[in-house]
């Protein structure tokens, strides 16, 4: 159980980290060319300045930090223990500060399990088809897969190729891809109506240059 807390507080600072991280504007991502006039070193810490605050109020993110400390604020119902929620093992959140960090007293903890060993285990690990009805370890499996289903759908997975990605990112891309193809076709027909005008006026001139150095010629011829 205190593995659990640790767990459960260390990938709650991480993902409030990140929630909260500054964001830093004047950053934008490196071109190749960049890269080159610059040392390992300083396109190390550029590029840790552009990532920084990417994930800044994160709706994924915020959704699971909510959903998490739901889920432990939560009473189970339908045990058949003495133990229904982790404030009767004397697991409590702390200040606000700490955002949802969990505090134990171990004293009130080892109460429990002398008093009710298999109730505090169902409070934890009790399997049901409705979520609601489940233990808080299983309710927070679920509460972070559903999260990284998310965060796949959005951004992806390095173990889908970029063919097959089907993540709004992975969309995105090929989409912008597609804009640039067309962008880059239009332009190719625009450069090449644009020569074929230049090259008609180009004849046109040397046409009027020749009318009009005839003329001269008939005019010199003329006088003379």
């Amino acid at each position: 159980i205190k593995d659990f807390i640790s767990a459960y507080n260390d990938l709650l600072e991480k993902v409030n980290a990140k929630l909260s991280e500054k964001r830093y504007a004047g950053y934008p991502p490196l071109t190749d060319e960049q890269k080159k006039e610059m040392s390992d070193k300083e396109v190390e810490l550029w590029e840790e300045k552009a990532r920084s605050g990417l994930l800044k109020a994160d709706r994924v993110l915020e959704g699971l930090v909510y959903r998490m400390r739901t889920s432990m604020a939560a009473v189970v119902p339908g045990l058949t223990g003495s133990h229904d929620n982790l404030a009767a093992l004397g697991i409590n959140t702390a200040n606000y500060y700490e955002g949802g960090k969990l505090h134990l007293d171990e004293n009130k903890l080892r109460q429990a399990l002398e008093n009710d060993i298999s109730g505090v285990m169902d409070l934890f690990t009790r399997a049901a088809d409705d979520y609601g009805r489940k233990g808080l370890a299983q309710r927070l499996y679920d509460d972070v897969h559903l999260a990284i289903e998310q965060i796949s759908q959005r951004a992806g997975t390095e173990a889908i190729s970029s063919l097959a990605d089907m993540s709004y990112l992975g969309r995105r891309l090929r989409g912008l891809d597609d804009q640039i193809i067309r962008g880059e076709d239009r332009l190719l027909k625009l450069e090449d109506r644009y020569w074929r005008q230049f090259t008609a006026l180009e004849q046109a001139i040397s046409r009027m240059n020749s009318q009009s150095a005839w003329l001269a010629q008939m005019f010199y011829q003329g006088q003379g």
